[in-house]
């Protein structure tokens, strides 16, 4: 079985965000047909509302998600001041320094991931490191996970990196991020396979991939961070073989995590409720 990173025994500045959020677009496959889209990079404040639109629409997730997003909101001060804190040898702040360096044009394998969905990727990734690490380059968790970005030794050692040398090192660190999120996403469409895939997106994303990309996809792969592609697939799968129901924005994809371990359950809805709470806490300091 694949190891997620964060398995283990268990299991010169680029350009700036918004260059990096505006450039480039990526092909995928939309499922059903063999029929072609482009899922682009769109601009941060349309992206912004699409995705807030999408959530609106989500009656369940939106439940699942508050409680999660209070918790989160309570903390927000005190994890911002760490998300604040420059990056070694940079001086751009760890958020927006891992914002801007995961999916960065020089990395490419992150290019195999498509536009829109790295473009999620990036705008979670906020959260994902709160969740992850509470912005600490702390030392390593019971399954030996280590760095902002809690990597394992197995993990990195599958994207060609040791994992000695991330330590202190958050460039390097962004770098395997990216790399294991493109080799997740290569395996997680591998793993679950077109026919799945493309009964959920014509069963709840009918004519909507840009939904099905940041409803659905982005979260799978966000989860598979955690809990390793392999075992994402597999619920995927039985989600396609077995759901019914109406199902909008992101609720197909919370409907899905119900199969999950509760650990694996509330990894998605905590990285978004973490990335919600900082945004609000930055633009309530800006606004003071």
């Amino acid at each position: 079985m694949r190891q997620s990173p964060r398995q283990g025994a268990q299991n010169e500045h680029g350009p700036s965000r918004r260059d990096v959020l505006s450039g480039g677009l990526s092909n995928a496959v939309l499922f059903g047909l063999g029929a072609k889209v482009v899922f682009e990079f769109v601009g941060e404040e349309l992206a912004s509302s699409e995705r807030m639109k999408i959530l609106d629409l989500s009656i369940n997730f939106k439940d699942e998600l508050k409680p999660f997003h209070e918790r989160a909101k309570g903390q927000a001060s005190q994890m911002l001041d760490r998300a604040l804190e420059p990056a070694e040898d940079d001086s751009r702040a760890l958020m927006d320094f891992f914002r801007e360096e995961i999916m960065h044009p020089s990395n490419e394998k992150v290019r195999s991931i498509p536009a829109r969905i790295r473009q999620e990727l990036v705008h979670f990734v906020a959260g994902q490191i709160a969740t992850e690490s509470s912005y600490e380059d702390a030392a390593p968790n019971k399954a030996g996970a280590r760095s902002f970005v809690q990597i394992t030794a197995i993990a990195a050692k599958d994207v060609g990196i040791n994992l000695n040398d991330l330590i202190g090192n958050p460039k390097l660190q962004a770098q395997a991020m990216g790399m294991i999120f493109a080799r997740h996403y290569e395996l997680l469409l591998h793993e679950t396979g077109e026919a799945a895939l493309t009964l959920i997106q014509a069963r709840y994303f009918d004519k909507k991939p840009e939904q099905f990309a940041v409803a659905f996809l982005a979260p799978a792969l966000i989860t598979a961070y955690m809990a390793g592609p392999t075992n994402v697939a597999r619920v995927i799968q039985g989600f396609a073989g077995d759901s019914f129901g109406v199902y909008l924005g992101y609720d197909a994809f919370s409907k899905m995590s119900e199969t999950f371990d509760p650990e694996t359950k509330k990894y998605f809805p905590k990285v978004f409720a973490w990335t919600l709470a900082l945004e609000e806490e930055l633009l309530r300091r800006r606004e003071s």
